[in-house]
């Protein structure tokens, strides 16, 4: 909830869109239920798909804010300048220690929370709308 909470602190407000770029994991599950809790939108930024990918989906989405992985800012912060929606970028450090995972531990059926698809084709990220 201090997630969510500190969005709206930040001039975020229910019905906007914030990007979280960052593998699947506990952390960006987290993120995504602080938007959920507060009305917010979130999206999921593939980091696979790279830059281009990044700066297509902002603007698609029309993102508000990001919340992104320590180790993604490098490749986040170059297409800023391209993505004038965007207010405000979250460094989530905990998901550096959430996402590294313990491959011993497989989650249970009833834990899984949600599924986010996507099309995926050889073409550049802009014709996969």
């Amino acid at each position: 909830m201090q997630l969510g909470s500190g969005l709206l602190h930040y001039g975020l407000a229910p019905h906007m869109t914030v990007g979280i770029y960052s593998v699947n994991c506990t952390g960006w599950v987290l993120v995504a239920e602080a938007a959920n809790a507060y009305s917010m939108v979130p999206v999921p930024l593939y980091d696979t798909l790279g830059p281009d990918a990044v700066r297509y989906i902002s603007g698609h989405a029309e993102l508000s804010a990001i919340a992104c992985s320590a180790n993604l800012l490098s490749v986040l912060l170059p297409c800023l300048a391209e993505c004038p929606t965007i207010q405000l970028v979250v460094s989530v450090p905990y998901f550096a220690r959430q996402c590294a995972g313990n491959p011993e531990e497989s989650p249970a059926p009833p834990t899984c929370c949600r599924c986010c698809c996507r099309a995926w084709r050889s073409a550049p990220p802009s014709s996969l709308w």
